[in-house]
């Protein structure tokens, strides 16, 4: 399908979409489906235009089965391949996007299995990330083999379900797009070390992980204050379990909050820049921050005023060496 002006495969409302081993080249959109039952895209080559008029390379929305593995988007402006409110856990694997907007976007409904979702990468794109969203339901560790970097996508949270446990590697950079949350209902686990903390920041942050937004480097987010609340921050829910140790927590509105019978330890760790408090506990069953760096930030716009650490009828509390800064 050659020099397509808008669509060059459009499809609404299918039972079944499948288009595989195929080439297209278009000035618009390469793939465009929504509200079918099922959709498989296979080894197929969208080549865009390289023009800011052009359209997605690969784009899924409202959907039921969903399946896009092995294919190559090229020059797609706006973005490589985006899955969005599909109802179903998708499998995207082993694809290529080069000379793009955002790379991979994957925003589901249900539940996100991270084996599905390996082996995507590329190079050249203005946003060379993978932004998801959604509740896994298998163990995750970040950063994913030879896949691109993962961002907390602008389409809502990434959740860590119960029995489930997110490791993170020391030095990986996990940053959110547009206010999403990491929550985690299972455990998070965040060893860094001195010399390659774990950071947790928002995409418009380009002092770690490069410059993820297009915007030159910028090294804090632009055209909003200091202390922007950018992102809502690592949410504990009952009964979870947190640990940071050696890690960073940037520009979020509330750095790590949880909830009943939660279990938090934050250790050898910064959280700064915080909208409204960088520490936040309510019932929870144990909470330990030593040896940190806790810095809110006062701000106009706040709906509550800012804190270093709250803690409201916790079992444990140990608060030992910490450095608060800033704030009221």
């Amino acid at each position: 399908l050659n020099h397509c002006a808008e669509e060059c495969v459009n499809a609404s409302q299918a039972d079944l979409v499948t288009v595989a081993d195929s080439t297209i080249q278009t000035y618009g959109s390469g793939v465009t489906v929504d509200y079918a039952t099922s959709v498989v895209l296979e080894r197929n080559e969208v080549h865009g235009r390289d023009i800011e008029e052009s359209a997605p390379g690969i784009r899924v929305w409202y959907s039921g089965s969903v399946d896009v593995e092995e294919n190559l988007v090229h020059g797609a402006f706006s973005d490589g391949i985006t899955i969005a409110e599909v109802w179903h856990t998708p499998t995207v694997r082993d694809n290529v996007v080069e000379n793009s907007g955002t790379a991979l976007t994957v925003h589901t409904n249900g539940q996100v299995n991270i084996a599905l979702l390996s082996g995507n990468h590329g190079t050249g794109n203005t946003h060379g990330v993978f932004e998801l969203t959604g509740y896994v339901v298998t163990d995750m560790n970040l950063p994913l083999e030879g896949s691109f970097p993962v961002e907390i996508g602008q389409f809502g949270d990434l959740a860590i379900t119960t029995g489930h446990t997110l490791t993170i590697a020391p030095g990986t950079v996990v940053k959110s797009h547009n206010g999403g949350r990491l929550l985690v209902y299972g455990s998070l686990v965040a060893d860094g070390t001195a010399a390659e903390p774990i950071v947790f920041t928002d995409w418009r942050d380009d002092s770690a992980g490069g410059d993820s937004n297009g915007d030159g480097n910028t090294p804090v987010p632009e055209g909003v204050p200091w202390s922007c609340g950018c992102w809502k921050g690592i949410e504990g829910r009952e009964d979870s379990s947190v640990t940071l140790d050696h890690a960073s927590v940037r520009f979020a509105l509330v750095g790590v909050e949880s909830w009943r019978g939660a279990t938090v330890s934050v250790m050898h760790s910064e959280l700064v820049h915080c909208g409204q408090s960088c520490v936040d506990m309510v019932g929870v069953s144990r909470v330990t921050v030593t040896d940190s760096i806790v810095s809110p930030e006062a701000t106009d716009w706040s709906f509550e005023p800012t804190a270093g650490i709250t803690v409201h009828a916790a079992g444990s509390v140990d608060l030992q060496r910490n450095v608060i800064q800033g704030g009221p």
